[in-house]
């Protein structure tokens, strides 16, 4: 008995020190998910001319650097497709509606899913100078394709290394080089 006591003394202990750890300011992937409509050659397709169209609500930042189109030349698709580049500009419309949908600090309440997509539906972002918070929808008209969470440390601009180490796993993650079925909310595509 005094073993299984002290078995469970020492995991408590490690999680203590784990979570002691943790000091929030580190890059955290919440949920993704690729849904069956996702397909890696989907990113190039939907991007016009090199170009993903690309919604931003919200201001990560907290101040007058929040503009959406110096946030979006800031964030860097995977290598896999260094042609492509995200543009909040509104003349850039894709005949399939596909776009890139970020809200940053959304409240807890943002729909997911499908919901992300709709613009009758969505959610606006917050502005917060505090830890970036970000939902990504890689959206396709009115239905999801891939979908991320995350979190990051607070961060001045687009160029900060704290947003650049977020956005760049949240786009390795929503964007994965292989086509997976999964859409049961796995954390990461393997």
């Amino acid at each position: 008995m005094q073993s299984t006591s002290l078995g469970g003394l020492l995991v408590l202990a490690a999680s203590v020190a784990a979570l002691a750890g943790c000091t929030g300011t580190e890059t955290r992937l919440g949920y993704s998910d690729q849904t069956t409509l996702y397909y890696p050659e989907l990113v190039g397709q939907a991007a016009t001319k090199g170009e993903l169209p690309t919604v931003i609500r919200g201001n990560p930042f907290g101040n007058s650097l929040g503009d959406p189109q110096a946030i979006a030349a800031a964030i860097r698709p995977p290598a896999r497709y260094s042609s492509v580049h995200l543009s909040t500009n509104p003349q850039l419309v894709s005949p399939d509606g596909y776009r890139l949908v970020l809200i940053f600090d959304p409240p807890v309440n943002a729909p997911s899913g499908d919901l992300a997509c709709r613009d009758k539906d969505a959610a606006e972002g917050g502005n917060s100078a505090g830890p970036v918070r970000v939902q990504a929808s890689f959206c396709i008209g009115n239905r999801l394709a891939s979908q991320v969470t995350g979190t990051g440390a607070p961060a001045s601009s687009p160029d900060a290394p704290a947003f650049q180490s977020l956005m760049g796993q949240v786009m390795e993650v929503m964007f994965p080089p292989i086509k997976r079925d999964i859409g049961d909310g796995t954390q990461f595509p393997k």
